[in-house]
């Protein structure tokens, strides 16, 4: 495994590993920093076999199988799986995988949300918002309420408000007139969520 160094300041140099060493402006010495696997090689850059392009290293993929990048750029790479992903008999393989091993994705699907499971409040309240076919549209997109926040914001309050101990959490905006951000929002009973609605 090859290694970079990060370095707030100071140059960077090759050394016979090929690992990216840095160097301290004053004294011309290799510093000791934190290093990060990644792999480099001898070039900073590389060309995209699809787009032609020269691009930093860090815009391709990782094959860590070989020890070496992808062939294209995480771009490209993307583009080619949607497209893939489309072909008629993809989703027939699709399709015969998910009817032959329906219980087994199910369980998979289950122990998933267990281990997260503020998914399903962040994308309920997500759908609410930019849907206008999703039945509350009406109450919350349709009334210029905007969604701003991330999974990672769920996780956030859904740790901080330790909505693992409710019995049924449910997400509250404090400000009912409000957008879904992080300081307006918390995790609270549905039954006393359904209360702040008629006061």
């Amino acid at each position: 495994m090859l290694y970079f160094n990060q370095l707030e300041e100071g140059g960077f140099f090759i050394d016979d590993n090929k690992a990216l060493v840095g160097l301290d402006k004053q004294s011309a010495y290799p510093l000791t920093t934190r290093r990060v696997p990644f792999y480099l090689g001898e070039y900073m850059y590389k060309i995209c076999s699809k787009c032609k392009k020269n691009l930093p290293k860090d815009k391709f993929y990782i094959d860590y199988r070989r020890n070496q990048l992808f062939y294209c750029c995480r771009k490209c790479f993307s583009l080619m799986n949607k497209l893939r992903y489309n072909l008629p008999e993809v989703q027939k393989r699709i399709k015969k995988y998910r009817i032959e091993h329906r219980e087994r994705l199910t369980e998979l699907n289950r122990q998933w949300r267990e281990r997260n499971p503020w998914i399903t409040h962040y994308r309920l309240a997500q759908q609410r918002c930019i849907k206008p076919n999703f039945d509350n549209y009406k109450y919350y997109g349709g009334r210029g309420i905007k969604f701003k926040m991330t999974k990672q914001d769920f996780e956030f309050l859904w740790k901080r408000d330790k909505a693992y101990l409710l019995k049924m959490p449910s997400i509250d905006r404090i400000d009912v007139n409000g957008n879904y951000i992080l300081s307006n929002c918390r995790f609270i009973e549905q039954g006393l969520n359904t209360k702040r609605r008629f006061i």
